[in-house]
This record gives C-alpha cells, structure tokens and sequence, in this order.
C-alpha cells in the first residue's frame, strides 16, 4: 500500500516494516526494532507478531531518522525519551519540533556560506 494514498485514520496501523523502510528510506528494518525494543517507540503488533505502522508511526520515524542525521544515536535518543518521560513531556511532539528545528538551523547554516 502506498503511504500517500492511505485514506485511513493516521492511528491505524496498516504498513508492514518492509513498506515503512522503503518510505523512510532506511538500509534495513534493524534500526526500527532497535528504536522498538529500547523504549524509543511501541508500534503495534498484528496477530503474528509483526510490527505493525501507522502514518503517524512513520512520520515519528522519519523525524527519529532526522535527529539520526543530526548524529543522535540510540543510546543519546533513549536518555532523551527518559528524560521526557520523567518531565510528562510529550516525546513524539518534542521530537517533531526538535527534528524541524535542528533542520531549520542546518537550512540557515548552508545558506550563509
């Protein structure tokens, strides 16, 4: 299924991991299980047991991949997600501000030269 063509509610899980790292262009579904299984995110699973993405889902991981270019690695991104959690800041938000943020200053940044 393609991702912009989902007329589905942005909640609902419909793309396997195979279609999420073709969207995100990801090397592999590696780096999304990591960010499953360290406490980053929760996707759903379906009645097998796979990991199941939703458009809201993807859109988190294209900003995780984003920060991820900034050179955040896992282990800096799951203090981070502690932290918030530890503050009842809403990661997913933060991290969509943060990602556009960090862009916006790399855009401004390019452009002086």
């Amino acid at each position: 299924m393609l991702y912009e063509n989902a007329e589905l509610n942005p909640d609902e899980p419909i793309f396997s991991i195979g279609e999420v790292v073709e969207i995100i262009k990801a090397g592999s579904g590696k780096t999304i299980r990591d960010y499953d299984t360290s406490g980053i995110t929760s996707f759903k699973k379906n009645s097998r047991g796979d990991r199941i993405f939703s458009r809201n889902d993807i859109v988190h991981l294209k900003n995780l991949r984003n920060l991820g270019n900034f050179g955040f690695k896992l282990k800096a991104l799951k203090f981070l997600f502690g932290f918030l959690k530890s503050r009842k800041i809403n990661a997913v938000e933060f991290i969509s501000e943060f990602s556009a943020y960090c862009t916006s200053r790399q855009y401004k940044e390019n452009n002086k030269k």
